[in-house]
């Protein structure tokens, strides 16, 4: 599932957050991603700083069999 780009996300709200990167060919981690970047879009109606970190939090903690 491809990442949308389309959302501008401030940089002072970047800083705050760490970005794990998601594995590629994961659709998991592309949902996740996803979520983050809504999340940290200001002007998204999921607009969540929380639901960001959680999000973040779960590309870490997912597993891909390595």
């Amino acid at each position: 599932m491809p990442i949308s780009t389309h959302a501008k996300v401030p940089d002072d709200v970047l800083r705050l957050f760490p970005r794990p990167q998601p594995v590629e060919d994961c659709d998991v981690c592309a949902s996740l991603a996803q979520q983050r970047l809504n999340a940290l879009n200001k002007k998204s109606p999921d607009y969540s700083p929380l639901r960001a970190q959680e999000a973040s939090d779960e590309i870490c903690a997912h597993p891909h069999g390595s």
